[in-house]
């Protein structure tokens, strides 16, 4: 049985979570890991926005440094996403492995697998968003907001016809990372004051978070529960692990500079 590394983080700032999946990524790209799952969370309500948005667009920066809201942009792609009840998965592993496909859907629907595997573990019965030939769906209606969780896209989870959990994906040649956001409670009257007018607001009508319904899981019941399906799903044993010293260096170095409303908490 192949053994992955496991990372189960306290909450961190977002300057940090960030630091620590490039760090991953980079280790796994330079093949001095193995793969590995990190679950985390966020001290305080932060932002983070894909790779090639453009941040004075989409979020009004000098609100958010006066209130205190980090903002930072992902390795990966994607839209803007405001963390806050979450938990959040990253995963890291060789382009090559034999367990993920050889391009980016395939990978998504592996990984989606693996999500709802961890769901069905507390009972939640969720959907991998297809379309109607069983492939990959097209973008839902809002694909050209700037939030991530405005539109359903490639193999991405729902539960009661509504978005559950964002996924971004970066891959190089030779490691992917994947990771997103998977909600436990959804409140866009919060994310709202954050973002730009221009920009619209965050939907209020295709996400859902997981704790509806009378349901009350915790992040650590939603973690245990992932753990054990992404175990099965992949047939692995995921070990509990910590960072390399190469890995704990990178992120000591670089996540103090990644802040864009110069609002860390150290």
């Amino acid at each position: 049985m192949n053994t992955w590394r496991l990372l189960i983080d306290p909450p961190q700032s977002a300057a940090h979570n960030m630091a620590v999946d490039e760090a991953l990524a980079a280790s796994c790209r330079a093949e001095a890991t193995a793969p590995t799952l990190r679950l985390y969370a966020w001290e305080r309500p932060s932002i983070s926005l894909g790779y090639f948005q453009r941040p004075d667009e989409i979020v009004d920066l000098d609100r958010c440094r006066d209130a205190g809201v980090p903002v930072v942009v992902r390795t990966t792609g994607g839209r803007a996403v405001y963390h806050h009840d979450e938990v959040t998965y990253s995963l890291v592993a060789p382009i090559h492995h034999p367990l993920f496909p050889p391009t980016i859907k395939g990978t998504f629907a592996a990984v989606a697998r693996a999500l709802a595997a961890g769901l069905a573990e507390l009972g939640v019965a969720v959907d991998t968003w297809t379309d109607d030939r069983g492939g990959a769906a097209r973008p839902q209606a809002g694909a050209r907001s700037p939030f991530c969780f405005e539109s359903v896209s490639w193999y991405e989870i729902t539960l009661g016809g509504k978005k559950l959990i964002g996924s971004a994906q970066r891959r190089w040649k030779t490691a992917f990372l994947q990771h997103g956001s998977l909600l436990l409670t959804y409140e866009p009257e919060a994310a709202a004051p954050w973002f730009r007018a221009a920009s619209g607001s965050p939907a209020t009508h295709r996400v859902t978070g997981l704790n509806i319904d009378g349901r009350s899981f915790t992040r650590d019941d939603v973690c245990r529960a992932l753990v054990v399906g992404w175990e099965r799903a992949f047939d692995i044993r995921l070990a509990p692990g910590a960072l390399t010293e190469a890995e704990a260096a990178f992120v000591a170095e670089t996540s103090h500079s990644r802040d864009l409303a110069v609002t860390l908490v150290r």
